[in-house]
């Protein structure tokens, strides 16, 4: 059975095809996508969750990566080279497993001799003459989020409506067979033929697709089986566009043309005379829904300027009560990957990326977790490893903030600065304490820690968590820690 779609839903469908079509940076082959703390995502064939790099062929032509190199060590670019032929094709995608493995698995998945590191590194594609920098992420990339990705960010492209539902029309029910040949050439005159706007049809009884008929033609019933419609539209760059779908409402069969080119058969016979009939009825309840014929390998077919969309619409018998014809054609514009580096949250390995996290906050890591009893009298200290991720912290807006029990919160600042607990000075290591006293035996007593990106841009990492003071009298073991959890939707670890 044909495959129908409502017309919303296909403008989203299609809005998926225009991602990653073309690059706008200096190589065409990239790394766009690799996860150094995989965790939780994809396996490798021994059921590993590996580390893996993805690289993109964003070029024309299909190119064979034997004897190149990926490396993640700037001093020894011919780290791991690909041992067997491992051909990308244009626009397309591999993926390999930086696994440590150093291996070819069945069906030809690749393993690196090296794994990488969450801490980040480098990471490049190196040219089989083991100098030459395909791509690279200098330097080093930032540190690494478990299950999160890493790469190029890409911009969106777009969908353009060439020709709509309510595309005006001219239409002929011929009489016998002398334009047989020429009726669909762009050269054609079709000055002398009625004119209407979509879609074109009949309907001599019953109301199911007189809603939808602005070029009625009547004159079709009990006469002719075939009707020729040509409808006139403009491109603008047409090498530009990356795919193009023809979809169709049709009561029973057509051929379409584009350019004089013949691009869809629906129910229709491979002889066509202007005396054609459907080869197959198309029952009511589809012909009023839109089926997609995706038209893309026919896209160089246009041209710059008007163009012409010819089709012959086909009826099952000459008795048939009804027909219709309604088409849309629409094209999706090639988006780019950019030289944005983001994390993602939702990986895609072997899939265009969209856009990613862009400023993210600060990674928090080890933060104190008592394990023996707190009472009343004790101060708490408070230790938290803090690691910028893509942006830059200031060190004045790490904040611990506790509150015992419901009362108000109480804010004091974390220190790196080695007087506070917290190691040495700038080790990343921030320290602060709660004082004695501020929560009664069996009350709880909670904290958490901030931090923000930048003062201009007040975004937040926090972690919240829970203890609950102990008494004198009360033993080791029922002393509890409550709660520790995370409290917002950023990072807490590696």
């Amino acid at each position: 059975m044909p495959q129908y779609s409502i017309k919303k839903y296909r403008k989203v469908f299609l809005s998926t095809l225009v991602l990653l079509i073309s690059n706008v940076l200096w190589s065409n082959i990239l790394i766009t996508e690799f996860m150094a703390s995989n965790q939780q995502g994809l396996e490798d064939f021994e059921g590993d969750t590996s580390d893996w790099i993805e690289l993109y062929n964003g070029g024309a032509d299909a190119v064979d990566l034997e004897g190149w190199f990926l490396t993640n060590d700037k001093s020894l670019q011919n780290t791991w080279a690909f041992p067997v032929s491992t051909v990308i094709g244009p626009q397309s995608y591999i993926l390999i497993f930086a696994s440590g493995k150093s291996l070819v698995a069945a069906g030809g998945e690749l393993h690196t001799d090296f794994k990488l590191s969450s801490k980040g590194e480098y990471l490049a594609l190196v040219q089989p003459d083991g100098v030459t920098i395909e791509h690279e992420y200098k330097d080093a990339y930032p540190i690494q989020v478990s299950d999160y990705s890493y790469g190029l960010e890409t911009n969106l492209g777009s969908i353009l409506e060439l020709l709509p539902e309510n595309a005006a029309l001219r239409y002929w029910i011929p009489v016998n067979g002398n334009s047989d040949s020429v009726w669909m050439q762009t050269s054609f005159n079709d000055s002398s033929w009625s004119t209407g706007t979509q879609a074109f049809g009949f309907e001599v009884s019953g109301t199911n697709y007189r809603p939808f008929i602005h070029a009625d033609a009547p004159a079709m019933y009990n006469q002719a089986t075939s009707a020729y419609v040509r409808i006139p539209f403009t491109v603008s760059n047409p090498g530009a566009i990356s795919t193009l779908t023809l979809s169709a409402r049709y009561d029973d069969g057509f051929v379409a043309f584009l350019n004089g080119h013949p691009v869809v058969r629906a129910n229709a016979p491979i002889d066509l005379t202007y005396k054609s009939a459907a080869t197959a009825a198309n029952d009511d309840a589809y012909a009023v829904g839109y089926e997609d014929f995706d038209i893309t390998k026919n896209r160089s077919l246009l041209v710059d300027g008007q163009n012409i969309l010819a089709l012959q619409a086909l009826n099952l018998n000459a008795s048939s009560s009804d027909l219709l014809l309604q088409v849309e054609l629409t094209a999706a514009v090639a988006g780019t990957i950019t030289n944005q580096e983001s994390y993602f949250a939702q990986p895609s390995p072997g899939r265009e990326n969209s856009l990613g996290l862009g400023i993210i906050g600060p990674l928090i890591n080890d933060v104190t977790v008592p394990d023996e009893p707190i009472f009343q009298d004790d101060v708490l200290n408070i230790t938290v490893t803090i690691s910028p991720s893509l942006s830059a912290v200031a060190p004045e807006t790490a904040m611990l903030h506790y509150f015992p029990m419901f009362e108000a919160e109480v804010s004091i600042r974390l220190f790196d600065d080695g007087g506070h607990n917290d190691g040495a000075v700038n080790d990343g290591i921030y320290g602060a304490a709660i004082p004695e006293g501020v929560a009664a035996p069996g009350e709880m007593s909670r904290w958490r820690i901030l931090r923000e990106i930048s003062r201009e841009v007040p975004e937040f990492t926090r972690l919240i968590l829970s203890v609950t003071m102990g008494d004198q009298s009360i033993t080791e073991q029922s002393s509890l820690i409550l709660t520790w959890r995370l409290f917002c939707l950023f990072f807490t670890g590696l």
